[in-house]
């Protein structure tokens, strides 16, 4: 066993000890990610081009230029991200836009980590007093991350949230289902194909007419494309090339 695999090893151990279920589900996820390395292939997504931002506000019938960049230009300089698994800039902002100009009742994320796009989200929310945020999330376990979900959200934020602890898998399902609807759902947790494709078929069940999906980290497999050609013409898509990173997202509109 490499050195590698002898810490994932016993950081699960410890994991085993508190939340066995949890202990297993990151198992699985382990032996997914590296199934998605032997059997998925790098996708290449032909970006849609500078004028991104404006067809995602014509697409939720929002003013363009946005009136409310200069509250996200200063949300982004107070926070701090500089570590592999925080938003790239181009995707916080995609999500900062969706969520006001779509006025969610309903918010549901995959992915926390730090908390970058929970803290957009929320604030977002907080500047219209309204909706509220669902997080599902399997806490990083390796050093340097080990810190409590979403640290860099602040406390005054957290009454329009609610934290799931644990896989997407166990916990979309009955999320959605206690949900009559959801307005904005947000992609970032376990980027293997048959993942992707599980959390975007669920998402798009629930989500209303004129709703958004934002999926973070597309390059690394087709499932963008399987999903959109299996909802077109129901779509209006568009692909980002990320500002401060490497890699593309991916922004779907439920047409009305």
């Amino acid at each position: 066993m490499n050195p590698s695999e002898s810490s994932y090893a016993r950081r699960i151990a410890e994991v085993l000890v508190k939340h066995p279920r949890e202990a297993v589900e990151r198992v699985r996820g382990r032996v997914e990610i590296k199934l998605s390395r032997a059997r998925d292939h790098a996708t290449h997504y032909d970006p849609t081009g500078p004028d991104w931002e404006m067809r995602l506000h014509e697409w939720v019938n929002a003013d363009w230029p946005c009136p409310f960049t200069p509250q996200f230009d200063y949300l982004w300089a107070e926070t701090s991200v500089a570590k592999g698994h925080d938003a790239d800039l181009g995707f916080a902002r995609a999500v900062w836009c969706t969520t006001l100009h779509t006025r969610p009742d309903n918010a549901v994320e995959t992915g926390v980590a730090r908390g970058i796009t929970t803290k957009v989200i929320l604030s977002a929310m907080q500047e219209l007093d309204h909706g509220h945020l669902h997080s599902i999330d399997l806490p990083p376990i390796f050093r340097g991350w080990e810190g409590k979900p979403a640290e860099l959200v602040d406390d005054h934020l957290k009454g329009r949230w609610t934290y799931l602890r644990g896989s997407s898998r166990r916990r979309l399902p009955p999320l959605l289902a206690g949900l009559r609807s959801i307005d904005v759902f947000i992609h970032d947790s376990l980027h293997t194909r048959s993942t992707m494709l599980f959390e975007m078929k669920r998402a798009w069940t629930r989500l209303r007419e004129g709703g958004v999906l934002l999926v973070d980290d597309i390059d690394g497999n087709n499932a963008l494309q399987v999903f959109v050609d299996a909802v077109q013409p129901q779509s209006k898509v568009a692909i980002v090339s990320k500002e401060v990173r490497n890699g593309t997202f991916g922004i779907v509109v439920k047409q009305r």
